[in-house]
């Protein structure tokens, strides 16, 4: 219980009335909260809407798109394969992928794409539109051929010396990650990630088996709300990414965030 482990159980619940309100007014259309200590949940609690439309609850067990705290485990990959001795986060990206070496790129380090300090300011995704199939890339588009694009734009600011939270440079982390891995990125994170941790309801991509689980997303704007995602398998591009694209439960990510 919350107390045998020095928790307010009153403090607690105090908290979670305050998403109970958010949810009664309408300013809010679901959250799932869970709170662990010491390895043990004291507190969890779904609230609102799975589908407030079709009058579905949210369960404890719903799936999310969980965004960009897809990067958290995109560094872990990266932390895994320096303890594997397979690279080190000092190392030039352009060691692992050659479109990275030229005069723009050159001294750009694993290490600034994982703190955001690379200097990049492209501000979507991916460059649009994706490159088409062909004969030269009869693949296209897959996440390898995109990120090599941001390498023809380069940095905006010098590398290493400002800070901006950037999209681009975790997805050419996990292009890295498919090439030191030799293999595609979901294939690495389940093997060395979500298997050993248990997580079972975790993927990269929304589940075609699991959609009756999913969450609906909703975005709120000028006090109107939208539906961003219903129940599908719908994607931002047709390829695992790495800046977001996680889905996960939050047991599942619990797990995770305890292996820190």
């Amino acid at each position: 219980t919350p107390r045998q482990l020095h928790v307010s159980t009153v403090k607690l619940q105090q908290g979670v009335e305050l998403f109970r309100d958010a949810i009664a007014e309408d300013r809010l259309r679901n959250v799932e909260l869970m709170v662990l200590r010491d390895g043990h949940i004291i507190l969890h609690e779904a609230l609102g809407w799975q589908n407030k439309s079709a009058g579905d609850p949210l369960q404890r067990h719903t799936l999310f798109r969980m965004a960009s705290n897809t990067k958290s485990v995109i560094a872990t990959g990266i932390l895994l394969l320096q303890q594997d001795g397979k690279l080190s986060v000092h190392d030039r990206v352009g060691k692992y992928l050659p479109a990275f070496r030229n005069e723009k790129c050159r001294d750009i380090t694993i290490s600034h794409l994982l703190t955001h300090t690379s200097g990049f300011r492209i501000s979507s995704l991916f460059l649009k539109p994706l490159m088409e199939k062909s004969s030269q890339h009869p693949d296209a588009p897959n996440l390898q051929l995109e990120v090599n694009r941001f390498a023809e734009i380069g940095p905006r600011e010098s590398v290493g010396e400002t800070y901006r939270y950037n999209n681009p440079g975790y997805n050419i982390l996990g292009a890295l990650i498919e090439v030191v891995s030799d293999q595609p990125l979901e294939t690495f994170l389940v093997e060395r990630i979500y298997r050993p941790l248990g997580m079972v309801d975790t993927t990269n991509h929304p589940p075609a088996d699991k959609l009756d689980r999913m969450a609906y997303v909703y975005a709120r704007k000028d006090g109107a709300w939208s539906v961003r995602f219903k129940q599908e398998t719908r994607m931002h591009t047709p390829f695992v990414r790495a800046s977001g694209g996680l889905v996960s439960t939050t047991r599942d990510y619990a797990r995770f965030c305890q292996l820190y």
